[in-house]
């Protein structure tokens, strides 16, 4: 994980990682990530960890963390490059937490719920579905 005193921007080419804590949000029958697991809703902005500098084991340990603060399953993890964001017309900024440094938001999401979801279908296409 990042030294919290020097967290750098972030990158286009890297790898983010969204925890999935719902089994709505993936397909069983092929492993897929749902645009569901992208919705910024009820929130302005999409909670990420950043891969860079993080282990694969730091990896689960930060989504079995959340996934006990929120009391909810760990499924596995969408990981995703920074550039599907971009894509879309989103940022990515990095906002360090005390428990994760490697925390960022996607953000500058539309208001309508219907935008959110064309923006949200094309990032899970291009993102890979990790189980624990």
């Amino acid at each position: 994980m990042f030294d919290p005193a020097q967290v750098p921007p972030v990158d286009s080419v890297e790898i983010l990682a969204r925890y999935i804590l719902s089994s709505s949000h993936f397909r069983k029958s092929d492993q897929t990530v749902k645009p569901d697991a992208f919705m910024p809703h009820p929130r302005v902005e999409l909670s990420l960890t950043r891969h860079r500098e993080a282990t694969i084991e730091e990896l689960w340990r930060e989504g079995e963390r959340v996934a006990a603060i929120r009391k909810l399953t760990l499924y596995g993890r969408a990981d995703v490059t920074c550039s599907a964001f971009l894509e879309q017309s989103l940022k990515v900024e990095a906002i360090p937490l005390a428990d994760n440094p490697n925390h960022a938001d996607a953000i500058e999401w539309p208001a309508e719920k219907a935008s959110q979801k064309m923006k949200a279908l094309e990032i899970a296409k291009r993102a890979q579905m990790r189980f624990i």
